[in-house]
């Protein structure tokens, strides 16, 4: 008896939600065809790529600034290496060779050093400018959504969705929102 009554509650029940399902309204959307379709977006990224040149512009000048340091020890070691050298004048070239030596380290470690802050620096700005443009995004979404009375909205490009019928895709309907002023002074860039 307590099994029935357990068995007809839960067919019930579920029969409840398949109706309720029925009614539902579901759209899907791409966000990484958004994402890369949406104009700000594309600005932003030739900004950023902008950034990244200048800093491994920086990072070769002081490679380059090592490396001439470099080619210094090298004289030096050639002038030690000429038999003809007095003694006061290999001493001073050792000097100076040990001090050079130490500006190479110096220069190695103040390279790796930028390198590890620029590269962090990188990394939180690009993480701030996808959070930036995501929030705008999925506000769109759900603007877009609630136009089509709908209930869910799935990422198309997710690991969930298996399959949709292309009349509940919202991704194009949500990129010509997010690009219909494009080109307009009035841009409200995160930059």
């Amino acid at each position: 008896m307590k099994k029935t009554l357990l068995t007809f509650l839960f067919l019930t029940c579920a029969a409840c939600g398949l109706r309720a399902a029925d009614n539902m309204t579901i759209l899907t959307v791409d966000m990484g065809v958004v994402y890369s379709g949406y104009y700000r977006v594309q600005r932003a990224e030739k900004k950023f790529e902008a950034v990244l040149e200048t800093a491994n512009k920086d990072i070769r000048g002081m490679m380059d600034e090592g490396l001439a340091i470099v080619d210094s020890l090298k004289e030096l070691e050639n002038k030690l290496n000429n038999p003809a050298i007095t003694d006061d004048a290999r001493e001073n070239t050792l000097e100076e060779a040990r001090g050079l030596a130490q500006k190479i380290q110096q220069k190695e470690l103040e390279i790796n050093q930028f390198r590890q802050d620029t590269e962090q620096k990188i990394v939180q700005r690009r993480q701030t400018m996808v959070e930036y443009y995501i929030g705008k995004i999925r506000e769109v979404v759900s603007d877009v959504a609630q136009q089509r009375d709908a209930d869910l909205v799935l990422n198309a490009a997710g690991p969930l969705l298996v399959y949709s019928k292309n009349q509940y895709d919202i991704t194009d309907e949500v990129l010509e929102v997010l690009n219909k002023d494009q080109g307009k002074a009035s841009d409200d860039d995160m930059n």
